[in-house]
């Protein structure tokens, strides 16, 4: 089993994880938040949410699709390197899933490398390829695209916290799904 990509094993005990960022290069663009959810047995055992202060500022565009205003990251925001560390010694060596878990790996192996931290690499599972394999005839394979279509209960998208639940229950549902045509 690939350490990068574990796409098909279901996990038991995982972590799920979500960023919210300025933009979509991470070269570029700013990590603003992280959130994670931890899973142990099929129940939320501890989450981690935790904004941080950029350098930059965030684009309209962006502040207006999550809600986040610069104020907000340098009032409540921490350094990255801090939020860093705590995020990775609240995830540990358990799997992560992820909802495009290319993007969310990309950014933090990029902040791990210029804050000389170890590079992110847990074993994943992306509900991204999960829901492609699994659920057709749908207009795209957004996070709001497949809670709406598979009547997952969410209040809002686009903030870090909330993204790992709805990812976390897409998860539980893309498994189900699995299961029943297996």
């Amino acid at each position: 089993m690939s350490k990068k990509n574990s796409s098909t094993h279901v996990w038991e005990d995982y972590v799920v994880i979500d960023l919210e960022t300025t933009g979509l290069s991470p070269q570029r663009d700013e990590v603003m938040e992280i959130g994670a959810v931890k899973v142990q047995k099929g129940k939320v055992e501890a989450t981690f949410q935790a904004l941080v202060k950029i350098n930059g500022k965030i684009p309209p565009s962006v502040s207006q699709l999550t809600g986040l205003t610069d104020e907000m990251l340098q009032t409540k925001g921490r350094l990255l390197q801090e939020v860093l560390t705590d995020f990775l010694s609240f995830v540990g060596e358990l799997p992560v899933v992820a909802h495009n878990g290319d993007f969310d790996y990309a950014f933090l192996r990029t902040a791990c490398a210029n804050h000389g931290l170890p590079l992110f690499s847990n074993r994943r599972t992306d509900t991204l390829t999960l829901a492609k394999r699994w659920i057709e005839q749908i207009p795209d394979y957004k996070l709001e695209t497949l809670v709406e279509h598979l009547s997952i209960p969410v209040n809002r998208l686009h903030r870090s916290l909330e993204d790992c639940f709805a990812t976390m229950q897409l998860y539980e549902k893309l498994n189900e799904i699995r299961q029943n045509r297996l």
